[in-house]
């Protein structure tokens, strides 16, 4: 079984998921656009030297911390459903069926929740918990 949040839980661990979240999009949209750069370029190397002369970093180095970060997120008990779009989820019981505290990136707070059917269509204000 999951691990069950409150909202008051949820919107205290909030500020720490958003960061995670947020750095592991951004070191996946660099990832992307350094694939990119790296297919389109002539060169053939995709290691440069770097000032200490040991060379770049690895390119999937990138992408290796953005599946740590996005660990440590789901490790918390967080679902994260689309994470270009940051849309997470955090299960929480409602009466006796369980449904999820729904946020996005940019939201000011948790102020949705949608049952597990239903999904980010499906969400409805707080207000109808």
């Amino acid at each position: 079984m999951p691990r069950l949040w409150t909202l008051a839980e949820a919107r205290a661990a909030l500020p720490a998921v958003i960061r995670l979240l947020e750095e592991a999009r951004t070191l996946l949209r660099d990832e992307a656009e350094a694939r990119t750069r790296h297919a389109t370029a002539a060169a053939p190397a995709s290691i440069s030297p770097a000032v200490n002369g040991h060379g770049a970093a690895r390119p999937d180095e990138g992408l290796a911390r953005a599946a740590r970060l996005l660990q440590q997120v789901t490790d918390m008990g967080v679902q994260i459903k689309d994470i270009e779009q940051g849309l997470i989820d955090f299960p929480y019981l409602r009466g006796q069926e369980e449904v999820l505290l729904c946020y996005r990136l940019g939201e000011p707070d948790i102020a949705f929740w949608h049952d597990l059917e239903h999904g980010f269509a499906g969400r409805r204000p707080l207000s109808e918990l």
